[in-house]
């Protein structure tokens, strides 16, 4: 019989974070996931982001969540001995004069100051130009395939991983804890990501998904040091190799990639810039996100030491970490959670 303190279900990019930093507090853990290897985390292209959208919103919290993810992403690389993380800009292609005037009035603002600033007005080649140009730093990049098969080999050699599909209605309830075959657990978090939709106890939370799909590319003449982004997203991963995405498609839940997709961002790289390139990959993920674009922490409210993460949408690279530590914090010493991400928002009368 395996005794834990923590049964964490989905081994994906919220879960392993939170078994990491479970481990680090010498908390018992078992996490189970069957290993498909085809998560949304492993599709996601990488970037923290401090301003998004063509009307440059500063992203929800992220004066807490930039450091937090900083510290935690440079202590990963040391600690798994890999070039994880990097500090770059992103060149953003203003392609209205509305986005131009957005833009100068963002600057100006002390808020944003700090995130966004000017760019010579010549567009280097071969990216194709527009009304103007942005530059917003930092930006965060990891090497999420990288990180995750890191992820992978530290919870399999020091966390008690089993690859798996959890069976929901094997897990059994008592007085300390929960039973899950041979294994119990005082605790039992569920991070599992879009499969929360087939989960029975989580399943009334209203839970959207967001299927996206990215390509890979591979261009020698683009020589692109920093993302940029025109119209679609475009991310140097090294070797003349770029991520190209994301789309979003609220109503295709079939994980495969699709023609359509495939056309829209290839017409989209051939508006963005003036080179050869040649498509190596073909990307899809689905993206759990909540009605209102925040994340879900919390305790069941009928079924005490049961637990949910989840609901990080596009944004689990900065989210992930700091509410990682929120909700153990609310797990260990009662530390209530923000009323923003609470569990209770959805079932308050």
């Amino acid at each position: 019989m395996d005794q834990a303190d923590y049964l964490i279900v989905g081994q994906g990019l919220v879960g392993s974070i939170l078994a990491y930093k479970l481990s680090q507090q010498n908390k018992r853990v078992v996490i189970i996931d069957k290993g498909s290897g085809n998560t949304a985390s492993r599709q996601a292209s990488g970037l923290i982001n401090p301003i998004t959208g063509r009307r440059f919103v500063k992203t929800w919290m992220i004066e807490e969540l930039l450091p937090e993810a900083r510290s935690f992403y440079k202590a990963l690389s040391i600690r798994f001995n890999h070039s994880l993380y990097k500090e770059t800009s992103l060149l953003k292609i203003l392609h209205t004069n509305e986005q131009v005037n957005d833009f100068h009035i963002r600057r100006a603002s002390e808020a944003y100051a700090k995130y966004l600033f000017e760019y010579p007005d010549e567009t280097p080649a071969p990216i194709q130009g527009g009304f103007g140009q942005a530059k917003i730093e930092p930006l965060l990049q990891i090497d999420i395939k990288l990180m995750m098969d890191d992820f992978y080999a530290y919870l399999k050699e020091n966390i008690n991983l089993q690859e798996s599909e959890f069976e929901h209605l094997a897990l059994k309830e008592f007085e300390d804890g929960y039973k899950y075959h041979k294994i119990t657990a005082k605790k039992v978090v569920f991070a599992e990501g879009y499969k929360m939709r087939f989960n029975p106890y989580f399943n009334s939370l209203p839970i959207q998904f967001s299927k996206g799909e990215a390509l890979i590319i591979e261009c020698p003449n683009l020589n692109l040091d920093c993302v940029l982004n025109s119209k679609i997203n475009i991310n140097p991963l090294g070797e003349d190799r770029y991520c190209i995405g994301s789309t979003y498609d609220w109503n295709d839940m079939v994980q495969k990639p699709t023609l359509e997709k495939k056309k829209y961002l290839l017409d989209a790289l051939a508006a963005a810039i003036d080179a050869p390139f040649k498509v190596v990959e073909h990307k899809v993920g689905i993206r759990p996100t909540i009605v209102d674009r925040k994340p879900i922490l919390g305790e069941h409210p009928t079924h005490k030491n049961m637990y949910v993460l989840n609901g990080m949408g596009t944004k689990g690279l900065s989210l992930a970490p700091y509410f990682a530590d929120h909700l153990i914090a609310h797990m260990e010493n009662g530390t209530p959670l923000l009323d923003e991400v609470n569990i209770e928002r959805f079932y308050e009368a």
